[in-house]
């Protein structure tokens, strides 16, 4: 095995790269790998991935991410390096499987030769280590320890390279050095040690001015970015440079006194730092300096209990005085009362820190005023008595007094609005019982992952919080004068704290205006600029986010701007990329920022929002910023992509539908698999919905809705089939395209019949015809007239649907297509089987199954499988009909249409009990039953419900069956529920409700044509009428003739059992009349149970073809 980290994250075996496509599954295996042959736990790796914002189903996606890297592997034929080891995983990694470890193992030796003196070996070693570099480390992951890792391997490499200079340098190839050096300054500018290494370099290379040109630039960037000055070691060369000093060509390069520290590219050097004048105190600290107790004033903390708690948890080891300190930052977006919670904490906790509480605003949030660390430590050393001559200038100097005064203190420093890492880091305490809190817009991971800090993420409040809030501003008894208002208010804020506060004190300034007329005003205007308090203007939700806003780079803040204009409630990296006209990988980083600064919030995995209030800020400022043809663009390279989406989606997981849009997909490589697909759907359909009604024009809304048709007809999502078809007819009537109606008319229809409304789909389905034989679209005719057709059954005008069906099929083949021909062919096999023609069914349903085949129609196969097994067991094939239904079973678990899979188990558990197997019957009657419930419209409900209450012998249950399949519309349905509950009441001896309800089934079936429902419901009659009376043997005649004539064997055989039974008991009763019978030889009535016999009620065997 091959494993690489020092750039793109991969994985080889035998010299074949093994892929690993989804990003999260190599950011896993990235670090397993930074930590292999050790256990990772499960909440390491959530923590590392999310960085504590993970969603609930992190664990499933971790343990579905080690499956795929182990599949990759098994696939490849190579061993699974990947193991489950309590707490969670390892990877094993052999030496020189690792790039990291080669890398590391070449350092090692390299610097062992340099000890012994062969410079040249270690020349060579180094350069060869450094090869293995492939660009930037963990380049393709973008997720929440990256960014930290990323800079300790670049901070491995540039020490290497710091090696190698030096050793260049001793050896005298500077041309050489410069040309490995230059590049690297440019890419880490504020690297003094790389820097100074270059100086010497280009000075013995007789480049002077370059020299001092290379000093200069260092001196410019370090007081722009960080309002810095070099050190003191790079101000030394810099001088001796300038004077030409001849100790230069003697100088080592690395002086064992002065051995550089290497700084990484993102923690700017130690440089002293002068206070600003206006924090100069003139008077002498006192020598018995008072206990710093600086928290602000805050307002009262409404709610947040639990975020309390989180704090205590965390800070339980400083807060007994004995454990290690504690460092937590509180972050989250503007405005949701960080600041608040963490002085409320402090407070509460004030004796436990008897040494003091400093309070330190970093003015993170504005670049002009933020403060440097050097500036933040000066002020805590005053704020704890040191006088102002005793605070060195020397930042590393600052570091340690500062750490050396807070030892062993019982101190906790609140370090409030800090902008990143480098900011707060010199100040983390380092006493047992003292604790660092620290509150930001931004995430601070590098504080997790370096410096074991914990972080407690702060959003809106909680409905209850926000609603307590606004009694507390605006009193209870205005509240209760308008119920529900607090509710409204709260949402219409985001329940931002700060949006709350600024809404309650606006409507407690004006006493006449209600809380609902203040509501719509803010709904109906600009809601952000309804959120201000006159004369505050640093106090708006305006002027919050866009402090956020502002600290942001031009590439972020464009692609802030285009999620503003996004339709939908959240999105992708790859829907980033495509709305900002970027890269996956670039948009993966500006996500990454806006995550970061806390703009936007994880909604699930790898799906990202925006808060309703930021959301507005950001299309408030696309309007101002981006002239309108771009934003037009925007959205339109969004809807483009979410088309080409839908139509691959549907290619794969759908391959024989018929798209009636005639669009042309254009293959998209992030779909392996049928299921991925349909993930993708499950997880787009509420951007694709919102995508139809923002297209102005509406070209794609059509052929957006027309992509979704078989995903909505397979999960049953009726509310948003019917949306998207309705707007795709007004797109249609806009456009004035014959096709566009044709597709919204057809959408629609076949949504209404997938909810049973008959009528409407009737109505819609001739409309659509219509439109199609306009244009002669003729796989659109074909589709509109099977499922007239169908209704037609299902209304129980079995005639009429035959009649039609045969004329369809009458046609020449030709004027028909393969997949029109194949539901033709079902459809007609499904009338003709419930007319008891069973051998034509079965005839027809063949051809069926074989056009199928031969066309490749691959989502079709589970249908004309189901619909086999029908006939088969209806003809007494009960192991031909299991294998059957198996075969569907397995095939619909690819594509997931979980409505036909319930009705599928159902019928499974009738082939059980006619095989006499009872549990098995009952556990697919039970799966099939849960999978019913768990969908927005079953149509199968009532038949999973009628097959366990006759497993179950519940009469109660079959009731329910009952109305169920009335409510259908379908008197087949209906009169096969009757049938089944009758059976159940004959075997637990109720003859009276048995007969009640086979004659209420007899008379739907007699009146609609269901042959079989009404041979089984004559045989119950018969079986419930006095044995071998006069009615009973007329029942038993009459079924045993229809049996007969459509050919089910097992019917045929009960129905004769009866009458020659009772024909025999005639005889014998005629030759024994005259003998009388003692009383204790009557024989009882016969009540038959099948589920003792090992058999099911006839009347509850299969019989309804399903589509």
């Amino acid at each position: 095995m091959r494993y690489t980290l020092l750039g793109p994250v991969g994985m080889g075996f035998e010299d074949m790269p093994l892929a690993v496509k989804r990003p999260r599954c190599r950011a896993v295996l990235a670090y397993l790998l930074l930590h292999s042959n050790h256990v990772v736990s499960t909440q390491q790796l959530i923590d590392a991935l999310w960085g504590g914002s993970e969603p609930q189903t992190a664990r499933s996606q971790i343990q579905a991410d080690i499956a795929a890297l182990r599949r990759v592997c098994r696939d490849a034929g190579a061993k699974i390096p990947v193991e489950s080891r309590a707490p969670g995983y390892s990877i094993t990694v052999d030496d020189g499987e690792l790039d990291l470890d080669v890398f590391r193992s070449g350092m090692t030796r390299a610097r062992q030769e340099a000890a012994r003196g062969d410079s040249r070996s270690a020349v060579r070693l180094i350069r060869k280590a450094l090869a293995l570099w492939q660009g930037t480390p963990l380049a393709d992951i973008a997720v929440s320890y990256a960014e930290s890792s990323q800079t300790q391997l670049t901070n491995l490499r540039l020490t290497a390279y710091e090696d190698l200079a030096d050793l260049e340098i001793a050896e005298g190839h500077h041309g050489a050095l410069i040309d490995d050096l230059m590049p690297l300054v440019a890419a880490h500018p504020l690297h003094e040690n790389l820097r100074v290494k270059l100086m010497l370099a280009l000075y013995r290379s007789g480049r002077q001015t370059a020299a001092l040109e290379q000093a200069r630039e260092l001196r410019s960037l370090l007081a722009e970015q960080q309002g810095l000055t070099p050190g003191r070691r790079f101000t030394d060369i810099e001088q001796a440079i300038l004077r030409a000093d001849p100790s230069l060509d003697a100088i080592p390069p690395n002086p064992p006194s002065d051995t550089p520290h290497t700084i990484p590219e993102h923690e700017p050097a130690p440089v002293p730092d002068v206070p600003m004048d206006s924090e100069r105190d003139a008077s002498a600290a006192p020598s018995a300096p008072p206990v710093p107790m600086q928290l602000p004033s805050m307002p009262q903390l409404v709610g947040r209990r639990y975020l309390l708690d989180q704090l205590d948890d965390f800070m339980a080891g400083s807060l007994s005085g004995e454990g290690s300190p504690a460092t937590v930052a509180v972050v989250g977006p503007a405005g949701v009362g960080k600041t608040t919670l963490a002085v409320h904490w402090g407070r509460r906790m004030a004796d436990r820190f008897p040494d003091g509480q400093l309070y330190i605003n970093l003015h993170g949030q504005d670049a002009q005023r933020a403060m440097t660390p050097a500036q933040t430590i000066a002020r805590a050393l005053r704020s704890l008595g040191l006088p102002r001559d005793a605070i060195p200038a020397e930042v590393d100097e600052l570091i340690d007094l500062y750490r050396s005064t807070v030892a062993g203190k019982h101190l906790l420093v609140l370090l409030d609005n800090a902008r990143s890492v480098d900011q707060v880091r010199p100040l983390l305490t380092t006493g047992a019982g003292s604790a660092t809190l620290i509150t930001s817009r931004f995430r601070l991971t590098g504080l997790v992952v370096r410096d074991g800090a914990r972080q407690v993420a702060v959003g809106p409040m909680l409905p209850q919080e926000a609603e307590e809030l606004l009694e507390l501003m605006l009193g209870a008894e205005r509240l209760r004068a308008e119920p529900g208002a607090a509710h409204s208010l709260a949402e219409a804020c985001g329940r931002i704290p700060l949006a709350l506060s600024i809404a309650a004190a606006n409507i407690a300034n004006h006493p006449p205006t209600s809380i609902s007329g203040h509501i719509t005003d803010l709904l109906d205007g600009n809601r952000l600029a309804a959120l201000q308090t006159p004369g505050d203007s640093d106090s708006t939700m305006q002027t919050v986010l866009g402090q956020s806003y502002d600290v942001l780079d031009p590439d972020t803040r464009h692609l802030f701007r285009c999620l503003g204009l996004a339709p939908g409630p959240d999105f992708t990296v790859a829907a980033a990329a495509v709305l900002a006209g970027v890269s996956r990988a670039e948009a993966g980083r500006l996500v990454d920022r806006l995550l970061d600064a806390h703009l936007i919030g994880p909604s699930g995995a790898g799906r990202f929002t925006l808060h309703d209030l930021t959301r507005l800020y950001a299309r408030a400022r696309a309007e101002a910023e981006d002239p309108g043809p771009d934003r037009g663009a925007t959205r339109g390279r969004l809807t483009d992509w979410y088309l080409e989406r839908t139509l691959a989606a549907q290619a794969l997981a759908f391959p024989g539908y018929a798209r009636l849009s005639g669009t042309e997909h254009s293959p998209c490589g992030d779909f392996d698999t049928a299921a991925e697909a349909m993930a993708w759907f499950d997880s787009e359909t509420p951007n694709l919905i919102a995508a139809l009604h923002d297209d102005p024009i509406g070209t794609h809304t059509w052929r957006i809705a027309d992509g979704l048709r078989p995903y909505f007809a397979t999960r049953m999502n009726v509310g948003d089939w019917i949306d998207a078809a309705n707007a795709a007819i007004m797109a249609a009537e806009r456009l004035g395209n014959a096709e566009a109606r044709f597709s919204g008319w057809y959408s629609l229809a076949h949504a209404n019949l997938s909810v049973n409304d008959y009528a409407k789909a009737m109505r819609s389905f001739k409309t659509a015809l219509s439109i199609a034989r306009a244009v002669d679209h003729r796989p659109g005719i074909d589709g509109c007239e099977n499922f007239i057709a169908q209704i037609l059954i299902f209304t129980g005008h079995l005639h009429e649907a035959a009649e039609r069906l045969e004329s369809v099929m009458s046609a020449a083949p030709s004027a028909r297509s393969a997949s029109g021909t194949v539901v033709a062919l079902s459809r007609l096999g499904e009338v003709y089987f419930e007319l008891g023609r069973l051998a034509d069914s079965l005839r027809v349903r063949c051809q069926a199954a074989e056009l199928a085949t031969q066309a490749g129609a691959r989502n079709q196969e589970p249908y004309v499988l189901v619909n086999l097994a029908i006939v088969k067991h209806a003809l007494g094939d009960v192991e031909e009909a299991g294998a059957l239904y198996t075969r569907a079973l397995i095939i619909l678990g690819k594509f997931g249409d979980a409505d036909l899979e319930s009705a599928v188990q159902s019928e499974l558990a009738t082939v059980h009990l006619d095989a006499g197997r009872l549990e098995a019957a009952r556990e697919c009657a039970e799966k099939a039953w849960r999978l019913s419930q768990g969908l927005k419209a079953p149509r199968w409900s009532w038949l999973a419900r009628s097959v366990l209450a006759t497993i179950n012998r519940d009469l109660e249950a079959h009731l329910s069956a009952i109305g169920l399949a009335d409510e259908s519309g379908n008197p087949g349905w209906h009169s096969r529920a009757l049938v089944a509950t009758a059976a159940t009441a004959e075997v637990l001896g109720q003859r009276d409700a048995a007969r009640a309800y086979a004659f209420q089934a007899l008379q739907l079936a007699v009146a609609h044509g269901y042959r079989k429902s009404e041979a089984d419901s004559l045989l119950i009659l018969a079986r419930t009428q006095t044995p071998g009376s006069p009615e009973a043997l007329d029942f038993a005649h009459r079924a045993l003739a229809i049996h007969r004539q459509t050919g089910r064997g097992v019917g045929e055989q009960q129905a004769r059992a009866l009458v020659e039974e009772w024909g025999a008991a005639e005889a014998t009763t005629r030759m024994t009349r005259l003998i009388p019978t003692p009383a204790w030889q009557t024989p009882s009535p016969t009540c038959f149970d099948p589920l003792a016999a090992g058999h099911r009620p006839e009347a509850d065997r299969s019989g309804t073809a399903l589509r």
